[in-house]
């Protein structure tokens, strides 16, 4: 990602209220970004979900005898999550 979509996308969530900006006090060109409790709760949504997805997708490679096959099934079950 370039500088410019890291800087949108860091402002979309601070304004969302996930991160807090602060910049640096020796170089005010440097900004560090904090989770919120905001931020924190939705980390701690996410990673088991994240967890389990990668979970499903190691499972399912050495299952496979062919990855063509392995990726059409996953695609077809993601097809399958996202319109259920």
């Amino acid at each position: 990602m370039d500088k410019s979509k890291v800087s949108r996308a860091a402002s979309r969530l601070e304004k969302n209220g996930y991160v807090r900006k602060d910049t640096d006090p020796q170089d005010g060109r440097l900004v560090a970004l904090s989770l919120t409790n905001k931020g924190r709760a939705m980390v701690d949504e996410i990673i088991p979900l994240a967890q389990q997805f990668e979970a499903d997708l190691v499972h399912r490679i050495p299952q496979a005898s062919d990855l063509t096959h392995t990726l059409s099934a996953f695609l077809e079950d993601d097809a399958d999550h996202r319109t259920s």
